[in-house]
């Protein structure tokens, strides 16, 4: 994780936050014109934590007046699937800037981005909104080879699950798929070894019937 700056007075500390350059990605829009080339590119911002209630927020409102049931169970399916589609909507409507100029939305309003964007549109913007959050987060997201020795030291001495905790979802894949290497790799090596020694006698075996 990243450690606070060490030439800044603690006083100062909280100054220098609210001034710092909001973090944000440019990134193409994933639609593309005849000649494969993007039709543009948009800023993906870091939502503060404020604007994150709000999309929880406006997205709760939009899912119980789109079903007209006011006292509908939040685990409900009709529920989930139409309020996480909302909230991607609420995120993507804040998160989306102009590349060229952050500070300004990149749609005019969220019911223009709702019937201009297709489907897929509205899920690779928002996965690359979690990779950028990810990036720019305190959340552990990346790992070199040897930081995966001691993430696998730490976990089989805690005997659980809890550390994975600090893992973001990204990680968690990233950790499992490289453990899957290894335990592929492990096995193929032992597989083009011969598997366990024997005492000699296939090779024994192998010499007699070459003979023969």
């Amino acid at each position: 994780m990243t450690a606070p700056p060490k030439d800044i007075d603690p006083s100062d500390l909280w100054a220098q936050l609210a001034t710092a350059p909001r973090p944000h990605e440019i990134v193409d829009y994933p639609r593309f014109r005849e000649d494969g080339a993007p039709i543009g590119q948009v800023g993906i911002v870091v939502l503060t934590f404020e604007e994150q209630l709000a999309c929880s927020r406006d997205a709760g409102k939009f899912t119980r007046s789109f079903l007209k049931e006011k006292d509908l169970a939040p685990e409900a399916p009709d529920y989930v699937e139409i309020y996480r589609s909302q909230a991607a909507l609420e995120v993507l409507i804040r998160c989306c800037r102009k590349p060229n100029n952050i500070d300004h939305r990149m749609f005019p309003s969220l019911e223009e981005l709702r019937r201009k964007a297709t489907g897929d549109e509205i899920d690779v913007l928002f996965r690359q909104y979690l990779q950028g959050k990810a990036k720019y987060g305190p959340i552990i997201s990346q790992m070199e080879e040897d930081e995966v020795d001691v993430w696998v030291e730490r976990l089989a001495k805690a005997g659980s699950s809890l550390p994975l905790g600090l893992f973001s979802w990204d990680a968690l894949a990233e950790l499992t798929l490289r453990l899957a290497f290894r335990q592929h790799r492990f096995s193929t090596d032992t597989s083009s070894a011969g598997g366990p020694l024997d005492d000699g006698s296939n090779s024994t075996s192998s010499s007699d019937s070459a003979s023969l």
